[in-house]
Formats: C-alpha cells, sequence, structure tokens
C-alpha cells in the first residue's frame, strides 16, 4: 500500500524558541499540548504537520517520521520483510487510530499510523 507522509517529530531544548523560528518561516501554529516530556507545540508548515516537543535528555533534532497507512499490518509486514524490525507496537493510541514504531534495516526509526479505523 501507498505511505504517505503525516509529521515530521522534532526534539528541542527550548520548543517555544524553536516553532519561533519555525513561524518565521511561515508555519502556523495549530496547538500545544503536554506530553510525558512536557510541551509539544504542533505547526503545521507548508501542510506538513510539525511537532516540537521538549527534548527528554537534552537531544535535538529529528525524531522520527511518520507516515499514514491504508493497511498498518499489511506495512508492517513489508517492514519486516525488507529487514526492518517493529519495536513498538502495534497498539492503538486513540479512537480510531493504531501506531507502530519500527527500526528500518538501515537502522532509522519511523512511526506508521493508520487512522479512521472502527
Amino acid at each position: 500500500m501507498p505511505l504517505r507522509l503525516d509529521h515530521l517529530h522534532i526534539y528541542a531544548t527550548d520548543p517555544e524558541a524553536s516553532a519561533a523560528g519555525y513561524l518565521q518561516l511561515g508555519a502556523r501554529r495549530v496547538r500545544e499540548v503536554t506530553t510525558a516530556n512536557g510541551l509539544r507545540i504542533v505547526l503545521d508548515l507548508a501542510g506538513l504537520s510539525l511537532f516540537v516537543e521538549q527534548s527528554p535528555d537534552g537531544s535535538t533534532g529529528i525524531d522520527h517520521l511518520a507516515m499514514a497507512s491504508d493497511d498498518l499490518d499489511s506495512d508492517l509486514a513489508a517492514v519486516t520483510a525488507e529487514g526492518g524490525s517493529i519495536i513498538i507496537g502495534p497498539r492503538e493510541a486513540g479512537p480510531g487510530l493504531r501506531i507502530a514504531f519500527v527500526e528500518l534495516a538501515d537502522g532509522q526509526r519511523a512511526e506508521v499510523l493508520q487512522r479512521g479505523i472502527v
């Protein structure tokens, strides 16, 4: 199944300052949520959902790229068939939302999610 880009999740030591930089580039602030790590600011940057979250350990940069799937189980099977592994999930992450985190064959981490599950 073809995957679609859902969001990019980055860590920052100061989410407000990082978000301000993206706002200067034309991003729009969508919402704020509190996570186990602290503040997460969700931005819309040219149609891309960008999650700017308080770093849990002081590291900064990209945490993961999230891809939306129409068939999560099939796409997870494809990841493992190509040498990747499932590291979290799949699990329910809210009403109508299933997610899994995978480690791809080259060691990169990604999220695969399926929305609209009844």
